[in-house]
């Protein structure tokens, strides 16, 4: 394993990318890049407090089919999610519970094991030049070391996306959490409960131990008071532990103090430069509600590789590949945001409380550029940026409401030249001859056929 600050080695101390900050989006980044033949250095800290979090089972084989099988097998079997929202109950999804602390340092020895050099420490100090990034790293053990980087990947998460920095934010939210022990041994569930002026997330480990978050707002917490937010917080937490008592019994008791962190949504003004490129909550932070933050991580970082690789080694594709990385990042975080206010849309017990009044309608549909609109205009002919190769490049794809990234192939068929071989006036090939101009099997075109069927308003 290829490390600094794990014992004496010798390294060139100029990297192509500097990725700081060791989630699953800068570790996936970092990997892809190595892949594609950079020069990788990932700087991460390991995390001072264990946390808890729910992955669905598809985030899970995500990361066994990308290399990180020994940090997805830290994750449990997958537990039963109990709803209570809008005054109902339901048990209909499953998701998986990783203790962050192990996983991260799993992750990071997977980084490390595909190539990349991996510094237990953070990044004290980064200044840009005409010759890249001069970065300063102080490991854990109080050492310091500097490198150069043509480019930085930026992946510290939340913390480091400030409003300041945003051109979207969300209503100010504050995610409380505790552990418990003392649960009654069995079988591990999680729940997820709305209340008055937040709502919470409850998992048992089936161990005797509980983990709870609660999410409220700043407007509740008069004059940002610390003591306000404990305070709303023992009211969140005591509301689901009585509705989860018959499961947890009578004697649970706090193993530590609160953890507070900001849990707001907010979109970067700025995801990528030609010299700084940012991935995961640090891009676009998405409201914990969605529960699809570590599947987001893995996007982002799949998509930050080939845009990486173009700048640095194609410049003249420079912009074609911000372009397409800044509209991704700007058309996943919306979505996410219009899901997120579905949810708080369906809880109606509460909707006159601000809170939920807030989540529900701060963004509207005038603040969504029609780039990202997702309405109900037929299938439409662009020139996208895609990925080939490891590379950003330009090709015709066929734009749908429901791909508004565009499709460039499906199940081998090149989806442009196709729309323009059915609707080209005259024309009326079969399924075999399509197939022969395309030099694919019959059932292939049937897929498309069918598919572009399915998307068009109008009749192929």
């Amino acid at each position: 394993m290829k490390t600094l600050g794990r014992g004496a080695m010798t390294v060139q101390p100029e990297f192509d990318v500097a990725v700081i900050g060791g989630g699953p989006a800068g570790g996936i980044a970092a990997t892809r890049a190595a892949e594609l033949g950079m020069a990788v250095i990932l700087m991460a800290r390991p995390r001072p407090r264990g946390a808890l979090e729910g992955l669905a089972p598809r985030t899970v084989e995500a990361l066994k089919n990308l290399g990180f099988a020994r940090a997805a097998a830290l994750s449990t079997a997958p537990a039963i999610r109990r709803v209570h929202w809008n005054g109902q109950e339901s048990a209909a999804n499953s998701e998986v519970l990783v203790e962050r602390t192990g996983f991260d340092r799993a992750l990071l020895d997977c980084v490390a094991e595909a190539g990349v050099t991996v510094v237990n420490g953070s990044a004290v100090r980064m200044k840009h030049d005409e010759a890249g990034w001069r970065i300063h790293t102080r490991e854990t053990q109080g050492k310091t070391h500097i490198c150069r980087a043509r480019m930085i990947v930026e992946a510290r998460g939340r913390r480091a996306l400030s409003r300041g920095q945003a051109q979207i934010c969300g209503p100010v939210t504050f995610s409380l959490a505790r552990w418990y022990e003392g649960a009654e041994l069995g079988k591990s569930f999680t729940a997820i409960a709305s209340h008055c002026d937040g709502w919470s997330w409850l998992a048992n480990l089936g161990d005797g131990r509980v983990s709870v978050q609660a999410l409220t707002g700043f407007d509740n917490t008069p004059s940002g008071s610390r003591k306000h937010l404990m305070d709303q917080h023992g009211a969140i937490v005591g509301d689901i532990l009585n509705q989860y008592r018959d499961d947890l019994g009578e004697h649970l008791t706090p193993l530590d103090e609160f953890f507070v962190r900001d849990a707001s949504v907010a979109l970067s003004n700025e995801p990528i430069t030609q010299a700084m490129i940012r991935v995961g909550d640090a891009a676009a932070s998405v409201d914990p509600l969605s529960g699809h933050g570590i599947f987001q991580a893995i996007s982002s970082g799949l998509t930050a590789a080939p845009t990486l690789n173009t700048i640095l080694n194609r410049p003249a594709q420079a912009d074609l590949a911000m372009a397409f990385y800044g509209s991704r990042v700007k058309r996943r975080f919306i979505h996410q945001v219009k899901a997120g206010q579905e949810f708080y849309a369906e809880e109606k017990q509460w909707s006159g409380r601000p809170f939920w009044q807030e989540r529900r309608d701060w963004l509207h549909r005038e603040e969504i550029d029609h780039t990202v609109d997702e309405g109900n205009a037929p299938i439409t002919l662009d020139r996208r940026g895609v990925v080939e190769e490891g590379f950003v490049v330009e090709r015709d794809v066929l734009v749908t409401p429901a791909n508004p990234d565009g499709v460039l192939m499906l199940d081998g068929v090149p989806m442009a030249d196709l729309w323009r071989e059915v609707k080209a006036p005259g024309t009326s090939l079969s399924e075999d001859q399509l197939a022969r101009k395309f030099d694919v099997a019959p059932r292939q075109i049937e897929v498309a056929l069918r598919w572009l069927r399915e998307q068009s308003v109008t009749p192929l």
